[in-house]
């Protein structure tokens, strides 16, 4: 899910190397994010600086994530730990997993291996935004219920995908999102009558907000759906029971909303999705609120659910699996919608209070994917909101590395595709430099010889 926060503004081209509190000043929690920001920016890069995109520790554990096959058929995965573009990948012992039984994948959401022919194993990995939905122990017992941060969790998943005559070195994973989009507040048109004075240009809400835009259907500009928040998507609840009634949905959630402004209210588009639908990739089912009952925390939307992927039978299941529903804030009144509330992707759209969107795709005609969201702040001091130039998604943003080639389902043979040669270098040598005198003073364990010139470690002379 999403937390709520004032704004992101942590800014790379800036450069900052920390942040510094100042005494007798207000705290903002997007100074103590950006401090997380700045530290976690500069442990990737210098991992990505060490290892190159994909790191093994030869002294450490070289197996790490070395795929193997077992009975059934499935494939076994080497407990240890990986560097993926940056981000530490960890698979513990004690977790004896396997593709068929993953920390992050499952069982009724992975699918089966092939059962004939070739395929590819590899590594999918992204960060995971936590809150007290998906994780009832960030809760602290003394606070009543109040939940206080948040947490950004490494997912990682095992893949397996059919390809005839699969070898290592081969590009896996899907293509990174081609959406991009600008943000502005503009002026109103002039009213019609001379007499009366139109509103102040620019940003005309009331309320300092962080807007999220978040694609819910994936495709090209034209055919991908979208749908908004004024407080990035944070006004969630868990749901503990869901009844079926006809055409009709009551969920029982844990609490309606925190006050008579962030709650649940008739008319209200949501989003009810769950832990297994997440890591499936699927955006969950929107539906309409019709109804409220705050004494029993009820909430009635106007259509049978599931669509998709089922929630489970009972509370258990929808405990275990974190259902949750999750606002938004587009309403038939303001924007185009569909029957299940979402704006269609188009070059420009105009959500509420002079906010002004502009989608484009790199590469053009490219698409949009699932997830995709970005975010912004919105100030009613300055009438502005963030300026965003065809950016791209501030996530989700997937990260993928191939493991192994495994040839003649259904009893495979695995050929190993991680990088075997990964370092740091003992010496570093130029093109002219004498290899041989290099190779002689490399230590007994470990070491390697790295070439001046080469992408990373993994290419040893």
């Amino acid at each position: 899910m999403s937390g709520d926060y004032t704004k992101f503004s942590y800014k790379r081209h800036k450069r900052y190397a920390s942040v510094l509190q100042q005494q007798g000043r207000p705290s903002l929690d997007s100074d103590w994010n950006e401090a997380f920001a700045i530290l976690r920016q500069r442990i990737g890069a210098q991992a990505i600086d060490s290892f190159g995109p994909f790191g093994i520790s030869q002294l450490t554990n070289k197996n790490a994530f070395k795929i193997g096959v077992l009975p059934g058929p499935d494939l076994s995965i080497a407990p240890g730990r990986v560097y993926v573009d940056g981000l530490e990948v960890e698979l513990f012992k004690d977790e004896a997993a396997t593709y068929l039984n993953q920390p992050f994948y499952p069982p009724t959401v992975v699918p089966p291996l092939p059962t004939t022919g070739d395929a590819v194993v590899y590594l999918d990995v992204w960060e995971r935004e936590v809150t007290a939905i998906e994780d009832p122990d960030l809760l602290d017992a003394a606070l009543g219920g109040v939940d206080t941060t948040t947490r950004l969790q490494t997912v990682w998943q095992v893949k397996v995908k059919s390809m005839a005559g699969a070898k290592c070195g081969v590009t896996v994973g899907d293509p990174p999102s081609a959406g991009r989009l600008t943000t502005s507040a503009i002026a109103p048109p002039a009213p019609d009558d001379p007499c009366i004075l139109p509103p102040a240009s620019g940003y005309r809400g009331l309320e300092n907000r962080l807007y999220r835009v978040e694609v819910h259907t994936p495709g090209p500009i034209g055919t991908a759906k979208f749908k908004w928040s004024r407080d990035n998507g944070s006004i969630v609840s868990a749901v503990r029971g869901i009844q079926v009634a006809g055409t009709q949905t009551t969920l029982t959630v844990d609490k309606i909303g925190r006050d008579q402004f962030l709650r649940f209210d008739v008319g209200d588009w949501v989003t009810v999705t769950d832990d297994y639908r997440e890591f499936a990739g699927e955006a969950g089912d929107m539906a309409l609120v019709t109804g409220t009952d705050d004494l029993n925390n009820l909430i009635v939307l106007d259509r049978a659910l599931p669509v998709g992927r089922p929630f489970g039978t009972n509370a258990a299941d929808l405990a275990s699996r974190h259902t949750r529903v999750q606002k938004w804030d587009q309403t038939a009144a303001v924007n185009v919608v569909d029957a299940d509330g979402l704006i269609t992707v188009q070059a420009a759209v105009d959500i509420e209070e002079g906010i002004h969107l502009v989608f484009d795709a790199d590469p053009v005609g490219g698409a949009f994917r699932i997830g995709d969201y970005w975010a912004f702040w919105a100030r009613t001091a300055t009438a502005q909101v963030e300026a965003l130039t065809k950016a791209p998604p501030r996530g989700i943003i997937h990260h993928y590395e191939q493991l192994a080639a495994a040839t003649g389902f259904p009893a495979p043979k695995v050929t190993d595709c991680r990088p075997r040669d990964m370092c740091c270098c003992a010496y570093v040598v130029d093109v002219d430099d004498d290899i041989q005198e290099a190779i002689d003073k490399l230590p007994s364990v470990g070491g390697a010889i790295c070439q001046i010139g080469r992408a990373s470690c993994r290419e040893r002379v």
